[in-house]
């Protein structure tokens, strides 16, 4: 017997409708498989769960997949032997093997050639089942047994067809959390969620290693939705192949087609074809910015506080991380015939390759806040249908002042659906008090998954007096990783429903969660400790924390707060801060604006004289696909530096100023991935520099500093990164 099965238990039936049961294999969440014997054929005898049999959802479930399976014929997928008629038990086709994720621990990752017949075979099984319609939603490897005439796919228990309405609720997260695809953990449910799952299923088939980082949902979450795969161990083809299959945005995820074609031309070993060289050419370009994503906020005044919403509430949408045509050396044939190809905005599908950049360049302009060169820049491309192109120029009009031409620009990108753009047109409506309006384009910018669109649904539903549904949709914006989706809960549960205690857990996470907007959720959670809980001092540990990020906006002045309500506290207080440096002077910190390019550097000296500096030994910066690590510690038990930020000068450029970038900490746990250290580091979006030295050769160094009221008063020298090895100024 193969060793995966297991005998029946005590209380496990010993027949059932003819079949004789002669082994457990697995159980599910609601039902139980076992192997099944009857006039020689072996099957996969799946039944329901006792419990489950009065459920009208699982019921329906189980149906669902019997109802699926019949629809698909295919080798590499197991047939339905019998199905019972109440829907009680499904016979399937027992393959004899172990599954993908058993096969690869006992016998290790899977040698090349072995990797690309599995690909191909999984790629052409997974496109015939959209082709039915299907959609699968849990393809990992678990569900993948390799049997002795190859990979089958099996486990169809929350597939559901494309036209369907889902049996999973919009609340419901369901699935194997290593392989998930973003959309699991929101409201869309494309069928590009499978191709997402099948990449990170060939990561683990080549590597072993899981596709995304984490030990827990909750970390395997966050870096589903915002991480780049772990793309160590594979080879540069397996990368180039597998990268769209992963981008994070379901619509830019590439065909199973063209990875099907691509792999067959891998795989015969002989020169790139120029369709191959076009293809791996539009990944280089487009890989560094579709792998991850950035957190976005939606920043709308609730009527909550101010019992009204701003007019010109802004919302931070437009992406950073745009990489440029200049960026790398691309054959000109390539990029001509890529212009031909199809683009998720608008008609950019037919813009030549110089309206391409003109196109780029104007979402690039639009981002850093040139508003009037991005006016200029974006006008062609606008007039051309561009909805990228369409939503920057109307943004940036608004913000020179021209807000009604501009809202009919975001309008016409709206009208081709691009997200960000939707989500900009509801709050619009929400500020004009048309909830209904708001309604319509929030719940389109939502389905498409977009975090702004979300959270304005639930901002609607809070209008328009729909409590129940404002909580769900306030809910589910924070289990996405909007921050806003937990200040609003708290401001329902302050001003609406009344409820301290929700209230006070909800104010007290968004206060706690580092963020952009920390400086305001934790002067709230201060204002409602000292109005509703009348615990003074608490409420003024949030104003201090408030004021050391500097908040202040409109009336709410956090330091302000801070003198008039806790005069008895302020010296305790402040005392429990950790003194500064004996015999430091300090220095002035250099502006915290980036620069757009290298000759808007301010000449300065080199070091701040007179401020104490050390070397950290033994540590290096290392140059990723997409971003800086800055290594701070070489373990997670040693005491991470005191820092309040990171500082670049490009190599070849001593004689500039220091200039502040943007970081996020991070831990590295190993976790099987080559060439990592387990310590904290600091980590910098390379695509800052692709974008603002896209014109030279760049080579950032960096140091780490401490700043105390405006000035510096500790730098961390990092010496020098591997790039400056090769680099000739």
């Amino acid at each position: 017997m193969n060793p995966l099965i297991q005998p029946l238990r005590d209380g496990d039936p010993k027949s059932y409708q003819g079949w004789t049961l002669e082994g457990f294999i697995a159980e599910g969440g609601q039902s139980t498989i076992y192997l099944a014997e009857k006039n020689g054929e072996r099957a996969a005898l799946k039944m329901i769960r006792k419990e489950y049999i009065t459920n009208q959802k699982s019921t329906d479930r189980f149906f669902t997949e019997i109802k699926n399976l019949e629809r698909l014929d295919h080798p590499n997928i197991s047939r339905v032997l019998e199905v019972e008629d109440s829907g009680k038990f499904l016979a399937i086709e027992f393959i004899d093997g172990p599954n993908l994720e058993d096969y690869v621990k006992e016998s290790g990752p899977l040698e090349v050639r072995k990797w690309f017949t599995l690909a191909q075979i999984l790629a052409s099984t997974v496109d015939y089942c959209h082709s039915q319609g299907v959609i699968h939603k849990d393809i990992s490897p678990r569900n993948i047994v390799i049997g002795p005439e190859g990979p089958v796919l099996v486990d169809f228990g929350i597939s559901y067809l494309e036209k369907d309405e889902r049996l999973t609720a919009d609340d419901e997260t369901i699935g194997t959390p290593p392989f998930m695809s973003p959309e699991h953990f929101g409201i869309a449910a494309p069928k590009q969620m499978d191709v997402f799952c099948l990449g990170g299923t060939l990561i683990f088939a080549a590597t072993g290693n899981y596709p995304f980082a984490g030990t827990n949902s909750a970390e395997w979450k966050e870096s589903i939705l915002f991480s780049q795969p772990n793309f160590s161990g594979l080879s540069e083809n397996q990368i180039k192949v597998l990268s769209p299959l992963l981008y994070k945005r379901p619509e830019d995820r590439g065909s199973l087609i063209i990875f099907s074609q691509l792999l067959e031309e891998l795989a015969s070993e002989q020169s790139p074809s120029n369709f191959a060289k076009k293809q791996f050419a539009k990944v280089k370009r487009e890989s560094q910015k579709r792998l991850i994503q950035d957190k976005r906020q939606l920043v709308v005044k609730r009527k909550m506080i101010k019992k009204m919403v701003a007019s010109s509430a802004a919302i931070s949408i437009l992406s950073i991380g745009l990489v440029t045509y200049g960026i790398f050396e691309i054959q000109s044939n390539s990029v001509q015939n890529d212009a031909t190809s199809s683009s998720t905005t608008g008609t950019s599908g037919n813009l030549t390759p110089v309206q391409q950049i003109k196109a780029s360049a104007c979402r690039d302009l639009a981002s850093f806040e040139d508003y009037e060169s991005a006016i200029a820049t974006c006008k062609e491309t606008a007039e051309l249908g561009d909805a990228w192109s369409q939503y920057s120029l109307g943004l940036s009009l608004e913000k020179t002042g021209e807000i009604a031409r501009g809202e009919r620009w975001i309008l016409a990108s709206a009208e081709q659906e691009l997200p960000e753009a939707m989500a900009q047109l509801a709050s619009y409506e929400i500020a004009r008090k048309n909830y209904n309006k708001a309604l319509f384009w929030a719940k389109k910018s939502a389905k498409s998954g977009n975090l702004v669109g979300v959270e304005a649904v639930g901002i609607s539903y809070s209008y328009l007096n729909k409590f129940d549904l404002a909580v769900d949709w306030f809910k589910r914006s924070w289990d996405l990783g909007d921050i806003q989706g937990a200040r609003n809960l708290g401001y329902h549960y302050w001003f609406e429903d009344f409820n301290k205690v929700e209230a006070a857990k909800w104010l007290k996470i968004a206060a706690e969660t580092t963020s952009s907007a920390q400086g305001a959720t934790a002067f709230d959670y201060a204002e409602f400790l000292r109005r509703e809980e009348k615990n003074n001092l608490d409420s003024c540990k949030w104003y201090l924390k408030s004021s050391k990020l500097k908040y202040k906006e409109g009336e709410k002045d956090s330091l302000l707060a801070f003198e008039k309500h806790c005069k008895e506290y302020s010296e305790p207080l402040r005392s429990t801060e950790s003194p500064s440096p004996k015999g430091v002077v300090s220095t002035p910190a250099e502006s915290k604006k980036p620069v757009a390019s290298s000759d808007k550097f301010s000449i300065s000296a080199p070091e701040a004289e007179n401020v104490i500096a050390d070397q950290i030994e033994g540590r290096v910066f290392k140059d990723g696909l997409n971003f800086w690590r800055i290594s701070l510690t070489n373990s997670q038990a040693e005491k991470v530096p005191p820092i309040t930020g990171i500082q670049f000068r490009l190599i070849g450029f001593k004689n500039a100023g220091w200039l502040n970038v943007p970081y996020k900490l991070k831990k590295d746990s190993k976790s099987g991935i080559a060439n990592s250290w387990d310590g904290v580091y600091a980590e910098v979006d390379d695509l800052l520099f692709a974008i603002q030295f896209k014109n030279m050769s760049y080579c950032p160094e960096f140091r780490a500093i401490r700043e105390e009221n405006n000035k510096i008063i500790h730098i961390w020298n990092k010496g020098q990164p591997e790039c400056a090895t090769d680099y000739n100024p």
